[in-house]
């Protein structure tokens, strides 16, 4: 999958204005003047993505889309596809062809650390990750889109691996509480990548 290009945050004249764009302009768009031949108050640099491989985040809670990508597809009533990482960054998710395990659609993901990477929890984490996995309650025949999928899956595994946790077992709470606070930080992010694709910059008053 071809990386996105990285947003990048620049000062040109106006320390109350930042300037939001994939290739520095080279023209300011404040002041008019060539951006190549003039000194930037302060020069870009790259605002950090939200999205990452969920390959080298493990033992995590990951989230995508269930249809496309976040920056190209994702609007607020879009449809979320969540699975567990294990300590390879494997992906482990459910839906109606019941387990997968593999990477391929998870290079631009969220990724939710839940565990220290220590090697005994580690361990722990794998052995009851696959044991869950192959159980015959995740048979692609159990599969419900809205009673019985991805999110049933990751909260079984969470309660079960870590008890004394508190992981809601309604998955509305679990969305509320556990998922949609990155959501809504990455939805800022998507919202900014947009206006740069459409419009080559966006001006942005400092806060």
């Amino acid at each position: 999958m071809e990386e996105p290009p990285a947003v990048k945050c620049f000062q040109h004249c106006d320390r109350q204005t930042n300037i939001l764009c994939f290739m520095l302009p080279h023209v300011c768009p404040l002041c008019g003047e060539d951006t190549l031949n003039t000194e930037s108050r302060i020069p870009p640099y790259q605002i950090p993505s939200p999205f990452v491989n969920a390959r080298q985040h493990a033992c995590s809670v990951v989230i995508r889309p269930t249809t496309g990508t976040f920056l190209r597809d994702y609007e607020n009533n879009s449809n979320l596809h969540v699975g567990v990482t294990n300590s390879r960054g494997d992906v482990y998710d459910f839906d109606e062809e019941g387990i997968h395990v593999n990477n391929a659609l998870w290079e631009n993901c969220i990724a939710i650390p839940i565990i220290q990477t220590t090697n005994t929890v580690c361990q722990n984490w794998d052995t009851d990750l696959v044991l869950m996995s192959q159980n015959v309650s995740w048979s692609k025949k159990r599969y419900n889109e809205v009673n019985y999928n991805c999110f049933d899956f990751v909260i079984s595994f969470l309660r079960h691996v870590l008890p004394k946790w508190k992981i809601h077992e309604n998955k509305t709470r679990f969305c509320e509480e556990f998922i949609l606070p990155h959501t809504a930080k990455v939805a800022k992010y998507i919202g900014i990548y947009r206006n740069v694709q459409k419009h080559g910059y966006v001006c942005q008053n400092v806060s």
